[in-house]
């Protein structure tokens, strides 16, 4: 069995073995990577990180935020990534942290009609071209409106949703009031990370916990879930949804 060092985007392919219901069969498929980073904030050790090597920037701005380590994208001085050595070495700010300052309370009276919330879980698998050729990444957008302004994949849930706040943090792109479409289950720190965000609602293809679901209906949060084809279930204030006749 060998690594045949065949890159395509974001994946390798090896040589496998492949049983079909019949018999075993040599084979070649397409299988994404991970790496583990060591993270240093201002030459302190910052913890680790196992996620996808690409995108490391966004992962490792959304880390800081999500940890307060940072309030702003101006609170970071410096990134440097040393993929060889494992390692990232990150300047920021002298800032204070203050245990839950980035987690804030959704306070959004928009709306999503029943086929809205379906166009965006579908839109959200039609996205998932790695997923596909591998079903080995995580997938998170951030939408506004029903327009997906960032969208990004990774071995890891949680890092998947980090690259998304990194990635609108270097754009500038406000997410209060906005929406988290993602692939994964919604376990709480899944959820404190939909309203450290500021969103207002979450749409999953997977399931919450009943953690989670509290903690959504005591921020103010629409937490969804199942999203797929056939429909979803909504845990958590159900008044941002309303019924429609949708158009196949």
């Amino acid at each position: 069995m060998k690594n045949l060092r065949k890159y395509t985007k974001n994946s390798v392919t090896r040589e496998v073995i492949t049983y079909t219901g019949k018999k075993l069969a040599r084979d070649q498929k397409d299988i994404v990577e991970e790496i583990r980073l060591e993270l240093f904030v201002n030459k302190k050790p910052a913890g680790e990180m196992i996620c996808s090597p690409w995108e490391i920037q966004e992962a490792v701005t959304g880390y800081l935020y999500m940890k307060e380590y940072v309030h702003d994208i101006a609170d970071i001085k410096k990134i440097h990534i040393d993929q060889k050595g494992h390692s990232v070495f990150i300047e920021t700010a002298d800032i204070q942290k203050e245990g839950t300052s980035n987690i804030l309370s959704a306070d959004d009276s928009r709306s999503l009609s029943v086929c809205e919330i379906m166009d965006l879980s579908q839109k959200l698998e039609e996205m998932s071209g790695l997923f596909h050729r591998t079903g080995g990444v995580h997938c998170a957008a951030f939408v506004r409106d029903t327009e997906f302004l960032s969208y990004k994949e990774d071995v890891s849930r949680h890092v998947a949703v980090d690259k998304v706040v990194g990635d609108c943090l270097i754009r500038g792109i406000p997410m209060g009031g906005g929406i988290l479409v993602f692939s994964g289950r919604v376990p709480a720190e899944i959820l404190k990370k939909v309203a450290a965000m500021g969103c207002m609602m979450v749409i999953a293809k997977s399931a919450p916990t009943n953690y989670s679901c509290d903690l959504a209906q005591k921020l103010g949060i629409t937490l969804i879930g199942f999203a797929r084809d056939s429909g979803f279930n909504i845990y958590s204030h159900p008044e941002r949804i309303f019924e429609a006749d949708c158009i196949k």
